[in-house]
């Protein structure tokens, strides 16, 4: 079971905003587009961190934003969240201007592989639990890589390109060799 080093940080429930369940995400390492890529987070509640899936999310200034999550419908359950944790699941952490990147927000990326050469576009990221995999779709093709840090080299997101070294076998057998 994945420890709370092998998700990302992404900010804290600072207090709730009307009476839908509503909170506010306090954030200041992901952009708000990168979040509202994300399908679901993890609220770390009582030491313990839970999935909960995104309703809705809108911006609230440079670094923060509303969001709502399914099965919060309430003033009065959202409450119990303020002052929690809010995490993603982390793929790798990039130097350059401290960016964190999720899985979630490389939807769309092109995969790049030093060996093969080009496998195609990221058309989803399937949060399996321990089994976290990118689907990759190039024409009618798919190939289902795991979300694994010792597979991915580079990650370009100026040019949105993951390079990646994946080990031999793994991408053949989609390829029916």
């Amino acid at each position: 079971m994945p420890g709370k080093e092998d998700y990302c940080l992404i900010g804290v429930l600072t207090k709730t905003h009307g009476i839908s369940g509503e909170l506010v995400l306090k954030s200041g390492d992901l952009r708000l587009e990168d979040i509202q890529k994300m399908e679901s987070v993890f609220i770390e509640f009582d030491g313990i961190l839970v999935p909960f899936f995104i309703a809705g999310i809108s911006q609230r200034g440079d670094t923060s934003a509303i969001i709502r999550f399914d099965d919060i419908e309430s003033e009065d359950q959202a409450a119990e969240f303020v002052n929690c944790k809010v995490y993603s699941i982390e793929v790798i952490t990039g130097e350059k201007d401290d960016i964190k990147y999720t899985a979630g927000s490389l939807t769309g990326y092109q995969v790049i592989d030093v060996r093969l050469g080009s496998l195609g576009v990221i058309s989803e990221y399937l949060d399996f639990a321990n089994n976290p995999l990118f689907k990759i779709k190039k024409s009618k093709r798919e190939i289902l890589l795991p979300v694994n840090e010792e597979f991915i080299l580079e990650i370009d997101n100026d040019n949105k390109i993951i390079k990646v070294q994946t080990p031999e076998g793994l991408v053949d057998i989609y390829q029916g060799k």
